[in-house]
């Protein structure tokens, strides 16, 4: 769904990202979501509910950690939504490279060609070709 971007100023540091407790959540953090310890890509798991979600992310680099609070929106598809979908394939581009590098300004190029809101253009799903 995303990839959490930290930096370290020390260029020989490797940076381990992990899904650390949130204070004053009630649902299982590490159950709903996964993050890339090396990398900090974030995925949701299957049967995610729709709701709002915070997690608590944490990046260290062995002597010194940070913190920060991420937010996930998850949302109902309605039957108009799929009605109303397109399948688009790419070539020579992962989910991942798709995601991170790609989404917002294929979103921005859609929503441009078919003058609509930027929320208007969801992206349902994310496969390999």
């Amino acid at each position: 769904i995303g990839k959490v971007y930290a930096n370290d100023q020390d260029q020989y540091d490797s940076l381990t990202y992990s899904l650390s407790p949130t204070a004053g959540i009630s649902y299982p953090t590490h159950e709903l979501f996964q993050i890339n310890r090396t990398d900090g890509t974030l995925t949701a798991l299957p049967r995610l509910d729709v709701g709002d979600y915070r997690l608590n992310v944490s990046v260290t680099d062995g002597k010194f950690s940070t913190y920060s609070i991420v937010k996930v929106n998850v949302e109902t598809l309605s039957d108009g939504m799929l009605e109303s979908s397109v399948g688009i394939r790419f070539r020579d581009v992962s989910p991942e490279s798709f995601i991170l590098s790609h989404r917002k300004g294929f979103v921005r190029a859609v929503r441009n060609a078919m003058n609509c809101r930027l929320k208007d253009v969801v992206i349902i799903s994310v496969q390999p070709s």
